[in-house]
């Protein structure tokens, strides 16, 4: 799935959030956001998804400062497994704290950090979490994140239900 189709955007609580279909995209939305100083180079990412999404790219060639060629790194060489390690490898982010598990939702987070979520993680696959658990911890992750970027993974997860989930995330009928 080549291509940015679906996007919208949206300043909530006074951080903005990226909403698009393929998770690839996040990585041009963080190099973005970073641009603008809406976060500090070098925090954590905060990565809420079914899958890990960390391997490797074909390569790490891409001129971070260079928002077009990042825009053709993200459509043309990254796919929906491979967009995180280009960010850590770049020192866009020191870490990655992947939630994907009933293990993952234990985890305490401080510090800053942008959050990154994968609606799939509400995926059939994932019903072993309870819904409440999950909607609850990310509702937690939203309130301290500097940047939000959601991916609804329409490979992964019926779209319908990601945008029912998506709505109750954020207590707004958003789209």
């Amino acid at each position: 799935a080549i291509g940015l189709k679906n996007l919208v955007q949206y300043e909530i609580d006074g951080k903005v959030v990226y909403i698009f279909d393929n998770h690839n995209h996040a990585f041009y939305f963080w190099m973005k956001s970073l641009h603008e100083g809406l976060f500090n180079k070098g925090c954590r990412l905060i990565h809420v998804d079914q899958h890990k999404d960390t391997r490797e790219p074909e390569n790490y060639n891409v001129d971070i400062d260079n928002i077009d060629d990042v825009f053709k790194y993200t459509n043309e060489t990254l796919n929906v497994g491979s967009f995180i390690k280009p960010a850590l490898k770049h020192d866009i982010f020191s870490e990655v704290i992947i939630i994907d598990s009933s293990y993952g939702f234990d985890i305490k987070v401080e510090g800053e950090y942008v959050l990154d979520i994968d609606l799939d993680i509400f995926s059939k696959d994932m019903d072993y979490i309870p819904y409440d658990l999950k909607v609850s911890k990310i509702k937690d992750l939203i309130k301290k994140a500097k940047v939000i970027t959601i991916a609804s993974s329409p490979f992964f997860i019926e779209q319908d239900y990601a945008i029912k989930v998506l709505k109750e995330l954020f207590n707004y009928d958003i789209i």
